[in-house]
């Protein structure tokens, strides 16, 4: 983790993470490699 983590509890949390060897799969652009942002949100239905 790194100082840029959010408080859990929070409806959206966010971390810097580097992809290992040969990237990381995403259905919306297929491989991506190197220093990545992921990011997940709560939705209003809770989810």
């Amino acid at each position: 983790m790194t100082g840029n983590d959010t408080t859990p509890g929070l409806e959206r949390y966010e971390d810097r993470v580097k992809a290992g060897p040969g990237g990381a799969m995403t259905d919306e652009v297929g491989v991506i490699t190197g220093d990545l942002t992921v990011a997940t949100t709560l939705l209003p239905d809770g989810l």
